[in-house]
């Protein structure tokens, strides 16, 4: 076994560890936990002669909550929040939906991947929306990935109709 694959196969005991029980734990101990992942995946990364160039797959599959290559990167995603922010999660984290359930790392994985551009007054703003909708829906995060699955396909979609009026666009130019 080379010492990349040692190393590799240390931290994923290690993030299996952090990740043991977790879902006996209380939401906002949760996100504490993935944030902590988070900054483990990171590291991780950061050192690819230590750990290898598979090492986010290799750590993927060898964790339970993880399972996915896709999902470990989700969870890596929160590791460069600033503590602002890390507050800020933990925070609406603790506030119950109005179903009574937390928001999760779904949730606010999707809020993530949905914010728009623009001056820090409209994300704020877009962010109390949304904050307000997930409460009073609660949707779960089954209906989010669908959401995003959908919102992804609308995207292609335009993308494609983009590049077609690009096409377009240069065949009467070269035809000039």
């Amino acid at each position: 076994m080379s010492k990349i694959k040692g190393a590799t196969n240390k931290m994923a005991k290690r993030i299996a560890g952090m990740l043991k029980d977790i879902d006996r734990k209380p939401p906002v101990e949760q996100l504490v936990t993935y944030l902590a992942v988070g900054e483990k995946l990171r590291g991780m990364l950061e050192c690819e002669a230590e750990y290898g160039s598979t090492a986010m797959a290799d750590v993927a599959a060898c964790v339970p909550h993880l399972g996915t290559e896709q999902y470990a990167y989700r969870v890596l995603r929160f590791s460069d929040l600033d503590d602002e922010v890390r507050e800020f999660i933990l925070k609406e984290t603790a506030t119950p939906m109005d179903n009574g359930a937390s928001l999760t790392l779904a949730h606010w994985y999707w809020l993530f991947c949905h914010r728009p551009d623009g001056s820090e007054a409209e994300r704020v703003a877009w962010l109390g929306r949304e904050l307000a909708w997930l409460r009073k829906e609660s949707p779960s995060a089954e209906v989010l990935e669908h959401v995003e699955a959908v919102l992804k396909a609308e995207y292609q979609r335009d993308m494609e109709e983009i590049r077609e009026s690009a096409r377009e666009a240069i065949g009467v130019l070269e035809m000039i």
